[in-house]
């Protein structure tokens, strides 16, 4: 009995030894007898008569019992594997232009697609706020009217004309951006000159402020009002007052920093025209 069981153990190890090792990407180790090899993958004999399918993107390499190597450069050998290699190129190819129809494909339904989900998104909202205005009716009809007369004045704007003129902002050129951008901070610029202030800082974004506060006679700590909402209203008109005082023009052409449009005018008004 005992002479059967070392005739076993024997075996087993002798079996273990000429098995073929492979390792997976995850850096997990598979020992068996490779059974079956193909271009796209392998099937491996453990040895208990379950055979086991590995693809080939996931083994990281192939050691073999004879000592051949498998690794991620290397082309498997495949036995009876009867394509010859104006056939493989021709695979290739194929997968090639595959691949080429499906990036194509891809690209060119994307904005189609997101505009699609878009409005499909609208109107799952739509019916959204529809069931909670008429569960609120319900409740509270009286509170509810307000807020029905707002949703129906929000139903008359036309969603088409709000999405041309976001697109309209989102196409336009730097180079109109950067224009407009001009139209401030050139009179910007020569106002610092004829205030003696820096005249370069008068083009750097938020910088240009610190060039305004310098202007005015304010405190640098003024700088952090110009984000605080509305009170920047108020701190933009208490600066541009103090300018028109420095410069002996009326104060009350500082409530023009506060209107768009006008406030392009006052600037150039006060860095073309002399002092007194």
């Amino acid at each position: 009995m005992k002479f059967l069981k070392l005739i076993i153990v024997f075996l087993l190890i002798c079996g273990y030894s000429y098995a073929d090792v492979i390792q997976l990407k995850s850096g997990e180790l598979i020992k068996g007898v490779i059974s079956e090899e193909s271009v796209d993958y392998i099937v491996v004999d453990s040895g208990i008569d379950v055979k086991i399918t590995y693809y080939l993107d996931e083994i990281d390499n192939i050691i073999y019992d004879d000592g051949r190597v498998f690794g991620k450069e290397d082309d498997l050998e495949v036995e009876d594997l009867n394509v010859s290699s104006s056939e493989s190129a021709l695979i290739k190819d194929i997968k090639k232009e595959e691949n080429k129809s499906i990036e194509k494909f891809n690209t060119d339904k994307t904005d189609e697609y997101m505009d699609r989900q878009v409005n499909i998104q609208k109107k799952k909202i739509r019916r959204k706020i529809d069931k909670k205005i008429a569960e609120l009716k319900k409740v509270h009809p009286e509170s509810s009217k307000f807020l029905i007369h707002f949703d129906r004045l929000a139903k008359k704007i036309n969603s088409d004309k709000v999405d041309k003129i976001v697109r309209m902002f989102t196409n336009t050129a730097p180079i109109v951006y950067f224009m407009i951008y001009a139209m401030f901070c050139f009179p910007l610029m020569l106002l610092a000159k004829k205030m003696r202030c820096s005249m370069l800082l008068a083009w750097v974004p938020f910088i240009n402020i610190l060039v305004m506060l310098r202007m005015a006679e304010k405190s640098f700590l003024w700088f952090f009002l110009f984000f605080i909402p509305i009170v920047n209203l108020f701190a933009l008109f208490s600066v541009w007052r103090s300018i028109c005082d420095i410069l002996q023009k009326p104060s009350w052409f500082g409530i023009f920093a506060i209107i768009p449009g006008l406030n392009l005018f006052m600037i150039w008004y006060l860095a073309i025209c002399p002092t007194k």
